[in-house]
């Protein structure tokens, strides 16, 4: 599909599940995030980087991917309200998420991390 039809699929969508065998960086994932849609995804990669572990799924488990889902609709139907999940992630996760991506805090850590594996 074209890109901007796919983010009209993924703007439109309760939760976009991204299962695959391998990702770097997913564009998917941050496009997702960005619009503020809920992201399940395979527990390959960069995801795990991305993807708090209670979205996160062993790649191609369906069982898994179908547990994920409905627990994912039913928070959103029954527990927040028709349409309210998609305000809570709009107001606060894309933003909480993005702001670790700030060069400023990428290169903090790096260097913190970098500082920790030289003294050991």
């Amino acid at each position: 599909k074209p890109h901007n039809e796919a983010m009209a699929y993924i703007r439109a969508s309760n939760v976009v599940v991204l299962n695959s065998a391998y990702e770097g960086l997913s564009h998917v994932i941050l496009e997702a995030l960005g619009y503020g849609v809920p992201v399940l995804a395979s527990a390959v990669g960069g995801n795990p980087e991305l993807i708090k572990q209670e979205y996160l799924f062993n790649y191609n488990s369906q069982l898994q991917i179908k547990e994920k889902i409905l627990v994912e609709l039913f928070h959103q139907v029954n527990v927040v309200g028709r349409g309210g999940l998609r305000k809570h992630y709009r107001a606060t996760e894309p933003m909480v998420f993005f702001d670790r991506l700030k060069f400023e805090v990428v290169i903090s850590e790096t260097r913190s991390l970098l500082e920790k594996i030289c003294a050991s």
